[in-house]
């Protein structure tokens, strides 16, 4: 992953290339400080450098999406969105359907968000019925995800009503509580924003942070069940 400062640079190559008498509107556009056209002229790496190198990394990931968004330029750092662990739960599996899943999520990630929240449901879908399978628990193939992860995470004793208490019961609760909810807002998002259903003339899809968004809490709850599951089944064999 690039430092900080090589982020910089590569912001400060990148808006160079305009003319420079585009580069204080473009700059102005971008939420950085005004400048004139004379400033440009006599040095555009010099009129962007100034304007960037006191930003902190918080203010930097904020100009980069702001680039990304308002002129296509993108040099965003690529997000591994938890898919080695991903990668290592298809392979226990042995699946290249799931393969084949992961794949196009993460192509699409960039490339076409609406998609990949949609197969980023279709995982989420596809390895909640794989463990109940693996559990031989009983479930209709054609149920809704809030249905089928409920049955998951009753399954995997992961609902937070079934956390005795202790010490620390009211927090696991809620971070359960958090994990929960992902199938549920994920099937509210891809309804309204994912593949699967037609939209109207108006529609606009969500901007890749939300496809990263839906990709990254998916992964992460696709690997926590998967764990949990493969625990459950060596305590109930010792």
């Amino acid at each position: 992953m690039k430092s900080l400062n090589e982020i910089k640079l590569s912001i400060i190559d990148e808006l160079s290339k305009n003319k420079a008498y585009d580069l204080p509107n473009i700059c102005s556009a971008l939420g950085l400080e005004d400048g004139t056209e004379n400033e440009a002229y006599n040095s555009k790496r010099m009129y962007v450098s100034k304007r960037i190198n006191h930003l902190s990394k918080v203010e930097i990931n904020k100009l980069l999406y702001a680039m990304k968004e308002n002129f296509d330029i993108d040099l965003l750092p690529e997000e591994n969105c938890n898919f080695d662990n991903l990668k290592k739960v298809s392979e226990e599996i042995n699946s290249d359907y799931i393969n084949v899943q992961i794949e196009l999520m993460k192509k699409f990630q960039k490339e076409n968000p609406t998609e990949a929240i949609g197969k980023a449901k279709e995982l989420l879908e596809t390895i909640c019925k794989t463990i109940l399978k693996r559990l031989n628990i009983e479930f209709d193939e054609s149920c809704e995800i809030q249905a089928l992860a409920k049955a998951t995470y009753k399954a995997l004793k992961l609902s937070p009503d079934e956390v005795k208490d202790g010490p620390l019961s009211q927090t696991i609760k809620q971070i359960l509580g958090g994990l929960n909810s992902i199938s549920s807002g994920l099937a509210s998002l891809r309804n309204s924003y994912g593949s699967g259903h037609g939209k109207d003339e108006s529609y606009k899809g969500l901007p890749e942070r939300y496809s990263k968004l839906a990709i990254g809490s998916v992964s992460t709850l696709v690997v926590f069940l998967w764990e949990t599951m493969l625990y459950q089944i060596d305590k109930n064999q010792e």
